[in-house]
């Protein structure tokens, strides 16, 4: 099975390939046994899941990840990015939400970001997330975005643009999952009820 961790390019070029131990339960301690096959399966889960993100934390902030994205995918995030100061209105509350400081950060990083999509240029994982949460709420949101109002502020169909929004995040739900906010663990309300 192929290991859920992400390849990232280093600042000097490098491609890395992020893997768990060939048996996580060799980073388990000796002589702790899970009481039955759910309990291990969940405890095996939880150590890779764990490796998987020491790693990426152990990467740096500064490792620049690229995607293989198609000329009008990028044009859907550069248009999603654009809208942001014009149809789209963002509060506060929502541009910290979507991993800026401020509005005027928002707006600032924006351009930056516009720029790093438009040339191909490698981002951090947290750039894409930020790319992508722009994005999606640029596309969907009437309320704080251009919602309703996309086809008419951008050369993108409604229907062009949900299947370019899917393409999208299937590449790249791997390196921006987890890059924006706090989230509760996973594993903490899935406990097997004892029979």
């Amino acid at each position: 099975m192929p290991s859920p961790c992400i390849g990232v390019v280093t600042r000097a070029g490098a491609r890395r390939r992020l893997v768990p131990p060939a048996n996580v339960a060799d980073v388990t301690t000796t002589g702790y046994a899970a009481e039955s096959g759910h309990a291990r399966a969940g405890l095996m889960a939880l150590i890779e899941e764990t490796w998987c993100m020491l790693n990426v934390m152990t990467t740096g902030s500064d490792d620049l990840v690229n995607f293989d994205l198609s000329g009008d995918e990028r044009e859907f995030l550069r248009e999603g990015l654009s809208q942001w100061g014009g149809p789209a209105g963002c509060t506060e509350e929502l541009a910290v939400a979507m991993g800026f400081d401020s509005v005027h950060d928002l707006l600032s990083e924006t351009k930056r970001l516009v720029v790093a999509v438009s040339t191909g240029t490698p981002m951090s994982a947290r750039d894409w997330a930020r790319t992508l949460v722009c994005a999606e709420i640029d596309f969907a949101s009437d309320v704080f975005g251009a919602g309703v109002e996309w086809e008419t502020v951008t050369a993108l169909s409604d229907t062009d643009s949900l299947q370019l929004l899917r393409s999208i995040q299937r590449k790249l739900v791997g390196a921006v999952h987890a890059k924006l906010g706090t989230r509760r663990n996973q594993f903490q309300d899935r406990t097997v009820p004892e029979t």
